[in-house]
């Protein structure tokens, strides 16, 4: 508004001083140039070098307008630093069994150990339980159902056991 009064002011004044210069005559001072100062008043300078301020020509502060439509998203900005690196988070569950690899390649031959006597297990058996008479047949009957003892019919050995006993008899001879 204030704007438009501007201009229809500063155009009226302009249209005056082209009227003026037409009608120019020795004893006539014509206005030459009009503007509007710093405090909104109208200031008029003359042919003949006076000016003079004819007053106010600005209204006051009108009311404020409506907001206006949002306008067109703006270009993206350059990425910031890179931000210092975050602590570790927990230890997560453990996850399934994975599938089970190839086979590996066969590894080189190892070196020959040292002879042995082989014996078997009935005879090992009978050297260290003199007291075992029974034949081989109902050893391995015994055997399978667990009832070989160590030194006595009494103390009764299971399999594994007897395999152990078996090893470190023939480690010892």
């Amino acid at each position: 508004m204030v704007n438009k009064r501007k201009f229809l002011l500063l155009f009226s004044m302009l249209l005056l001083v082209f009227l003026v210069s037409a009608c120019r005559s020795r004893d006539v001072k014509i206005i030459e140039s009009a503007s509007i100062n710093n405090q909104g008043q109208l200031v008029i300078e003359y042919s003949d070098g006076s000016t003079e301020t004819v007053g106010n020509v600005v209204g006051p502060q009108g009311p404020q307008g409506p907001a206006g439509q949002a306008g067109a998203a703006g270009a993206d900005g350059v990425d910031g630093a890179p931000g210092a690196a975050g602590q570790d988070g927990a230890v997560g569950p453990a996850g399934p069994q994975g599938t089970q690899g190839a086979i590996g390649e066969t590894g080189p031959q190892g070196v020959t150990g040292p002879s042995a006597t082989a014996s078997s297990g009935y005879d090992s058996y009978r050297d260290n339980n003199p007291n075992y008479t029974k034949p081989i047949l109902d050893w391995l009957i015994d055997l399978e159902q667990s009832r070989l003892s160590r030194t006595d019919e009494t103390d009764v050995l299971t399999a594994a056991q007897l395999v152990a006993a078996l090893a470190d008899s023939s480690v010892a001879k």
